[in-house]
């Protein structure tokens, strides 16, 4: 009768292979989990970056309109006799005094660094190295702020809250700037009269995203006088 045994080296050799197999299925392992690690970043990127891309756009459409809204309260209705207009009617809401005609560089209102209410927004003539637009805090939604919020003299509104509107209304200032430099004329005398100098107006409008902290700043040039 034969019989047959495994030797004590085929047991040895056998453990040995299984032992391998173990390794290589946990290197695999190993393998998967820093694949599928690195596609949840990517995913994760990139649904960031298209959040970002449309708060951005939700900010600058938001700009846009402010802009918008910054032209009606400079071309609106004048205001009384002093802007041309039947005594007694109103300006957007502004002061009786207030009239953007381009021809006054005293315009009531205006003042260095800034009006506060009534007339916020309304900044004065600064040095063309350092424009008001730089320093003024377009973040400040305090009843004190020196900016004007979105529909405060037109009478518009813009929506806000949610995930598709900005986290607040957008804002903007008016700056009084020479239209004569601005277009390189000079203030001399031309055949013995003297120039008159013409004034136009800076638009500096802010856009904030469903992130306040996404914001986009867009600015226009307004010329109320073109004679």
């Amino acid at each position: 009768m034969n019989a047959f045994y495994h030797t004590p080296r085929s047991a040895a050799l056998n453990q040995r292979q299984n032992g391998f197999s173990l390794i290589v299925s946990l290197l695999m392992l190993v393998v998967i989990i820093i694949l599928g690690i690195g596609a949840t970043n990517i995913a994760l990127n990139e649904e960031r970056s298209a959040r970002n891309g449309r708060d951005r756009q939700i900010a600058f459409q938001a700009a846009e309109a402010a802009l918008i809204d910054a032209e009606h309260d400079l071309l609106g209705p004048s205001t009384g006799i002093a802007c041309g207009g039947p005594s007694g009617t109103q300006y957007w809401g502004r002061s009786a005094a207030t009239c953007f005609d381009g021809t006054s560089a005293s315009v009531a209102g205006f003042a260095s660094g800034c009006s506060a209410p009534p007339n916020e927004g309304l900044c004065d003539l600064t040095s063309a190295n350092n424009p008001i637009w730089e320093s003024i805090d377009f973040n400040d939604s305090s009843a004190n702020a020196k900016t004007v919020v979105y529909g405060k003299y037109s009478g518009n509104s813009y929506p806000t809250g949610g995930n598709s509107q900005p986290a607040k209304a957008p804002r903007y200032i008016i700056e009084l700037v020479p239209q004569n430099n601005v277009i390189g004329d000079s203030l001399g005398e031309t055949n013995g009269t003297k120039k008159e100098q013409k004034w136009m107006y800076r638009v500096t409008a802010i856009g904030f995203g469903p992130n306040e902290n996404a914001q986009v700043v867009l600015q226009s040039i307004v010329n109320t006088k073109t004679d």
